[in-house]
């Protein structure tokens, strides 16, 4: 199913080989990975991302990628967001886009989350999140 989604959007899927070469090997403080506390200052509801203005921010995400739109106007940004989980980041995005009034439906593949497609018109996104060792990098196709 994640293939099909990548192969959809024309997303090159990451492979942990090319995603650790092209995000450099700073994975230091693995003390958040297990953390009882999701949620604690992780989630900005206030914040936007400056990429796709209408779309509310995860915070502590940094923007490593971004390619102009598409014939179908859609835009591919590569975010990395440190010492986390995807399932961390599914849980937590799908709270924060919820409450700014975006629909979220939640892919799973093997009864696993592993995807969200959310719209609030007129736009569409799909979130993909891919575990790199402690972190996580989030592709966002949007428009």
């Amino acid at each position: 199913m994640k293939n099909i989604l990548f192969s959809f959007f024309g997303i090159k899927k990451p492979s942990p080989a090319n995603v650790e070469a092209t995000f450099g090997d700073d994975n230091i403080g693995d003390d958040n990975i297990g953390d009882d506390n999701i949620g604690d200052d992780i989630v900005d509801t206030n914040a936007y991302t400056k990429e796709f203005t209408y779309l509310p921010s995860y915070s502590k995400m940094e923007i490593r990628y971004i390619a102009p739109p598409d014939n179908i106007q859609m835009v591919n940004a590569k975010y990395l967001i440190k010492n986390t989980t995807t399932d961390r980041v599914l849980t937590e995005y799908t709270e924060t886009l919820t409450k700014d009034g975006w629909t979220v439906r939640t892919l799973s593949q093997d009864n696993k989350p592993f995807c969200l497609n959310a719209q609030k018109d007129p736009h569409i996104a799909t979130l993909l999140p891919e575990q790199n060792i402690n972190d996580v990098i989030l592709t966002v196709v949007s428009k």
